[in-house]
């Protein structure tokens, strides 16, 4: 089921279909409610890496990304999606940077001419178990001056883990600590502030409902 495609200013409550005036970013998210079938049948090329994978969920999830971004590319090649040598993926014979993303039953891709990341995360009460690997003091201070109720404590963790995992795919760099080096600096209704030691102050986009957290950055 295609919930948003054509991403276009600012997030309204999901699911609905959202542009971004961007002419060079697009991004399309999927709720995977379609059996594996369906994916399989809508393109040709299937790696190996797809065939040794074991587990449902995650061919499901594989699967998905990779029609995910068949929609922005217009070809069904699942093979268009390449790995380099740090399983970072790039699109085959193009120019154009893309990312994509999974969790649970949502599935997103993204494709720009700039560096790009993007991240989807069901929000679950799970994140704040391991809150404290990836936030700070100062940022959970941040965050708390926007905690009402638990469940408010859930969906800014959430929020905070999505955002750091696009920043982390945008800035394509290994070894990166998620508190020391992507650091939360302002928080608001659809985007952050976030400091990096090498590429500053970055704006960072998301859009919630009561079930995921999707953010951008490019």
């Amino acid at each position: 089921m295609l919930i948003c495609a054509k991403i276009k200013n600012n997030f309204n409550p999901l699911p609905k279909q959202l542009e971004i005036e961007q002419p060079n970013f697009k991004i399309v998210l999927w709720h995977i409610t379609e059996p594996l079938s369906f994916f399989e049948n809508k393109l040709i090329h299937w790696s190996d890496e797809y065939h040794h994978i074991k587990a449902e969920t995650r061919k499901f999830q594989f699967a998905a990304s990779r029609y995910a971004l068949s929609l922005l590319t217009n070809n069904n090649d699942a093979s268009q999606i390449q790995k380099d040598e740090f399983k970072r993926p790039y699109l085959a014979n193009s120019n154009q940077h893309i990312s994509i993303s999974h969790d649970g039953n949502w599935a997103a891709a993204a494709i720009g001419e700039n560096r790009i990341g993007v991240d989807v995360f069901c929000i679950q009460d799970k994140v704040l178990k391991i809150a404290h690997k990836f936030s700070s003091i100062e940022e959970q201070a941040i965050l708390s001056k926007k905690i009402i109720s638990e469940t408010d404590k859930t969906i800014y963790y959430s929020i905070l883990w999505s955002i750091k995992e696009s920043v982390f795919k945008w800035m394509r760099l290994q070894n990166i600590e998620f508190i020391s080096e992507i650091i939360l600096h302002e928080i608001h209704d659809n985007y952050a502030l976030i400091s990096t030691k090498k590429y500053g102050l970055i704006k960072v986009n998301y859009t919630i409902d009561d079930k995921i957290c999707l953010s951008w950055i490019s």
